[in-house]
């Protein structure tokens, strides 16, 4: 199993930066993944939002400038610095596309792309399949926290590699993770 998350890639760029053992080339983190081995990663998509309201939710700062209602929801935060980025950001459809196509680029940056790509704060099913068909996926999973913000889980998943056994959330006092398992599909 290769096990690659973005905290692990910086520990050992760091370091071959700081010796002569390995090559400081980006080749020596390129690697395919074999039949027998999984590829897995978990990455924070650091608000991955659609640039459309979701009912319920506080999404006013990734919503287009001229969204009706955005200032006057945006007046409503009392923290000076985030009613400033609510006002300030002018969140669209390209900056979107953007933004998704940078995450393609990043998960698929070190070989082939994960087998199970963990994501942490994403808005919606809707910005996920997105995101899946941009990045080939064609299964995924999305939380649905009642948040006051709308911020979800994702884990999206290689049905030739593995095959979603069980699906579970373990209540908690915070935000309920998600827990799944998969059967690795030796026959691939």
């Amino acid at each position: 199993m290769i096990l690659l998350c973005s905290s692990l890639l910086i520990a050992l760029q760091s370091f071959a930066a700081t010796t002569e053992l390995i090559s400081t080339n980006d080749a020596f983190f390129v690697q395919q993944t074999k039949p027998n081995q999984l590829r897995i990663m978990s990455y924070n998509a650091y608000n991955l939002f659609d640039a459309e309201h979701d009912e319920g939710a506080f999404d006013y700062t990734f919503l287009p400038k001229e969204y009706p209602g955005k200032q006057e929801q945006c007046l409503t935060v009392k923290n000076p610095y985030y009613q400033k980025q609510c006002l300030d950001i002018d969140w669209t459809n390209d900056k979107l596309k953007q933004k998704i196509a940078q995450l393609v680029k990043v998960f698929t940056s070190h070989g082939s792309k994960p087998d199970i790509l963990a994501l942490q704060e994403v808005e919606n099913e809707n910005v996920i399949g997105m995101l899946a068909k941009a990045a080939g996926y064609s299964k995924y999973i999305v939380t649905n926290y009642p948040s006051h913000r709308g911020i979800d889980m994702a884990v999206l998943y290689n049905p030739k590699k593995v095959s979603l056994q069980q699906e579970d959330y373990v209540k908690t006092p915070g935000r309920d993770p998600v827990r799944l398992k998969f059967e690795f599909l030796k026959n691939n």
